[in-house]
């Protein structure tokens, strides 16, 4: 991505919006556009990927429902690489040094009515006109995009498309049963991913790993964003039973694996706690915990990896913790006792 001199703000990025969107219709003339449209996370969105290799990179994650045909999207989606196409990006309108490290852009991120954000870890630039209804994204090569991104594929992009609906996109796994969901959430290491993926093993349903989206209110909503988890071989020990389901191995160059979760495009449950896990070398146990100390666990994980999220972020979750129960799981080494605690709480509700 190469520099070009900085204009104001909100028209340069108006107008290299309409550029890049205008160099994916390129890219789809020279590759081949594919055209996907679904329910997600409450709203109906429609994708267009110029070529297999984008397509591939994101798509798979997602956790997509087929809508009925005529449902009119609420955001249309262009998605392109230029390995594939041979379509190069239009040089930006920032200098690199103005990249900060939620992927914000100093002085374009948040202008007008378009919002940027570019992940330097995974090389993606998202650009998202609210107004329009209408976003675009764009990564160099598909096919070299690290493990991450294929699992929780424009986090950015879908953070802000949740936010124009009154919802939030949080830093937590979800579980529960037919009608109730449990938010597990926490720092990275505290057990929450596999011991949802344990409950998955057991036959809870499944809302997500590492992203799910709240919808607040007095009585809060969960909804899935992707099938995917990320896993390494300590995690498939635990629970051996999810080695089938690897998409992405683990290898020297990734941490961890990913795998998709198949069939578990679930329905939106109700909200009946939030769960901080922690890992002991006792015995498993669950205790209350304070809506101050819970939010502690969500908002930092959550706020510190969205582009844009700030004080509406914050507020959402304060009152999420506020609305609903609140505990710490003492996470020993049975994760069935753990399972069977989350899956009391969901069935209480």
């Amino acid at each position: 991505m190469e520099p070009a001199a900085v204009a104001p703000a909100p028209e340069v990025v108006a107008r290299y919006f309409r550029e890049v969107c205008a160099a994916f219709e390129r890219a789809a003339e020279r590759a081949g556009r594919l055209s996907h449209q679904f329910a997600l996370a409450g709203g109906v969105v429609a994708i267009d990927f110029a070529g297999t290799a984008a397509q591939r990179l994101f798509l798979p994650a997602l956790a997509r429902t087929p809508v009925a045909g005529g449902s009119a999207p609420s955001l249309q989606v262009c998605v392109w690489d230029s390995a594939a196409s041979g379509v190069a990006l239009p040089a930006p309108p920032w200098p690199r040094d103005t990249l900060a490290s939620r992927g914000e852009i100093d002085g374009f991120s948040e202008t007008g009515l378009v919002r940027v954000a570019f992940q330097p870890g995974s090389g993606v630039l998202m650009l998202h006109d609210a107004a329009a209804g209408r976003a675009v994204a764009w990564v160099d090569d598909a096919t070299r995009c690290p493990y991450w991104e294929y699992a929780a594929p424009l986090r950015g992009l879908w953070h802000w498309w949740c936010g124009e609906r009154g919802m939030q996109l949080v830093h937590g796994a979800a579980v529960g049963g037919d009608e109730a969901a449990v938010l597990l959430t926490g720092k990275g290491g505290s057990g929450k991913s596999t011991t949802a993926l344990a409950a998955l093993a057991a036959g809870m349903s499944y809302l997500g790993d590492d992203y799910v989206v709240v919808e607040p209110g007095s009585l809060p909503k969960l909804h899935s964003l992707y099938r995917s988890a990320k896993v390494d071989e300590r995690a498939l020990l635990r629970v051996p039973q999810l080695r089938s389901l690897v998409d992405v191995p683990q290898d020297s160059g990734r941490e961890k694996a990913v795998l998709f979760v198949p069939g578990r495009s679930s329905a939106p449950r109700s909200l009946c706690a939030v769960v901080v896990p922690r890992v002991v070398e006792s015995v498993t146990r669950l205790a209350p915990l304070s809506p101050a100390a819970a939010f502690l666990a969500l908002a930092p994980t959550t706020v510190f990896q969205l582009p844009g999220a700030g004080r509406g972020s914050t507020a959402i979750l304060r009152d999420l913790v506020s609305a609903v129960p609140c505990y710490e799981l003492a996470l020993g080494p049975e994760p069935d006792h753990a399972v069977r605690l989350l899956r009391e709480l969901a069935n209480a509700a």
